[in-house]
């Protein structure tokens, strides 16, 4: 069989010489690729840090010198897994939150007035909350959080004056979860960028499949027709990411008033 006339095209070339590719000045000066792949990524996430900055410095605020919370870590922490949360889930997570949190200081606070403070109530506590979060049927994060903020109201001693810790984490719950929806709307992301950034991606590989299907043709060789077919199947997963990043961005387009004017750009 003979052999694919590209590669022996390719090995008729000569190597161009080191003093030609490999210019010591440049080589000074050249990023590494993988830093320049991470410090785009840094770039893209400029928004997503600026909204975890500001929406734990306010839900704290709010917490502590508004209502009170001497300690109120947890307000904090609901803002940053209500802004972590995909925008078409966001709304969803707070419930789930605020469901969690509930059932588990709902057992948690009522074990302990039965049963005390110790490793063994701990136990049996984290066992009842677990085993109410699946006869309501409630599932990951919500059950994430019922056994956690039973651990909590079991574990944490409340400190003078602190009030009642099973009060305390609901509101901040609350409080955490306003804060980050609130600020995800008033400082969104770019939805067109967003889009625009994923058809980039996949133009990129609809061309470099269109190329070898091209060069199938031109060298009347299966081989790269079958690369082709292979590498447009791999772009599913590109296309689902597509599909889910314009449902994000027209959501966000419609509950953020800075980017209603790209509402139909992203439909």
């Amino acid at each position: 069989m003979s052999a694919n006339p590209v590669a022996r095209w390719r090995r008729k070339v000569p190597a161009l010489p080191a003093a030609v590719t490999d210019n010591p000045d440049r080589r000074a000066t050249r990023i590494p690729r993988s830093l320049q792949q991470r410090l785009a990524d840094l770039k893209l996430q400029r928004t997503p840090i600026a909204q975890l900055a500001i929406g734990t410095s306010v839900a704290w605020f709010i917490a502590n010198q508004l209502v009170g919370h001497l300690q109120p870590f947890f307000a904090p922490i609901a803002a940053v897994l209500t802004i972590y949360a995909s925008v078409g889930q966001r709304r969803r997570t707070l419930l789930q939150l605020v469901l969690g949190v509930s059932i588990g200081i709902l057992v948690g606070q009522f074990l302990i007035l039965w049963i005390g403070h110790g490793a063994w109530q701990i136990a049996v506590i984290v066992a009842l909350a677990a085993t109410t979060a699946s006869l309501l049927g409630l599932k990951g994060f919500a059950r994430t959080q019922t056994t956690t903020s039973a651990i909590l109201i079991s574990a944490v001693v409340p400190i003078a004056g602190s009030g009642n810790p099973a009060i305390n984490r609901f509101t901040d719950a609350l409080i955490g979860g306003a804060v980050g929806l609130v600020v995800t709307a008033v400082i969104p992301g770019n939805p067109v960028r967003a889009v625009d950034r994923v058809v980039q991606d996949i133009l990129a590989d609809l061309a470099n499949v269109l190329d070898e299907v091209a060069l199938s043709m031109r060298l009347q060789d299966p081989g790269p027709a079958w690369t082709a077919l292979q590498s447009a199947r791999a772009m599913q997963p590109a296309l689902d990411d597509l599909d889910s990043t314009v449902s994000i961005a027209d959501e966000l387009s419609r509950i953020s008033p800075i980017r209603w004017r790209q509402r139909g750009h992203v439909r």
